[in-house]
């Protein structure tokens, strides 16, 4: 029984120093905002941080496939202008349109008045996952459309597994969502908390002038 005891509490001391390895409490610089977001001056972004005021971006959901316009998006880009925090817009990728057709869209909506690279949201959505061809098509079109008009290739979200699958070769900055540990792969964003009834939370893991648009006349 005493060995059995022993063991039993020299597994639990094992993965107790295993999950305190883990264990990443990181400086939340940013958040990410769409229509699901309640964001107003007095929302605080955790009991443990200041107020929003003292986050340094937001990025919020701009579009969806080439006709959904979020709803929220003028709204959280105002909020961010009136505080002086750096402001990004991101599109989130369908399958259903051309990836020409949704950056055109994407381009009416936001133009050029951001401060932040665009971002490229892509992850499975409804019962389908992507097929590496049809993804790798849609990102490569949709990217070069983009640092075409833009002057940079756009940030993309997504998940390390979509990193490392479909874009280990892309010259894209990338923005992770790990709510559990770091990032497996290096990034320029990691989103490591969500949560659609307060904010999504991210920490910037380089300058933040490395995540701006360079503005051009």
């Amino acid at each position: 029984m005493k060995h059995k005891i022993f063991f039993s509490l020299l597994a639990l001391t094992i993965v107790w120093s295993a999950a305190k390895q883990l264990t990443y409490h990181p400086t939340c610089e940013g958040i990410d905002v769409s229509h699901h977001n309640q964001i107003t001056a007095n929302n605080y972004i955790h009991k443990s941080y200041s107020a929003i005021d003292s986050v340094s971006f937001i990025i919020a959901k701009a579009t969806q496939g080439a006709s959904f316009k979020d709803k929220k998006f003028t709204e959280h880009k105002q909020f961010a202008k009136d505080r002086n925090i750096k402001f990004g817009a991101y599109h989130f990728l369908t399958r259903e349109e051309s990836p020409k057709e949704q950056f055109e869209f994407y381009k009416r909506v936001v133009n050029r008045d951001i401060d932040i690279i665009p971002c490229l949201d892509v992850e499975k959505y409804g019962d389908q996952n992507w097929t590496y061809s049809q993804v790798r098509e849609y990102v490569n079109e949709w990217s070069n459309l983009c640092k075409e008009y833009y002057g940079e290739f756009p940030i993309i979200y997504c998940t390390d597994v979509y990193r490392i699958r479909f874009f280990y070769d892309l010259p894209n900055q990338f923005w992770i969502n790990n709510w559990y540990i770091k990032p497996l792969i290096k990034c320029a964003i990691h989103q490591y908390s969500n949560n659609e009834e307060t904010l999504d939370y991210n920490h910037l893991n380089t300058d933040i002038n490395n995540i701006l648009l360079r503005k051009t006349d």
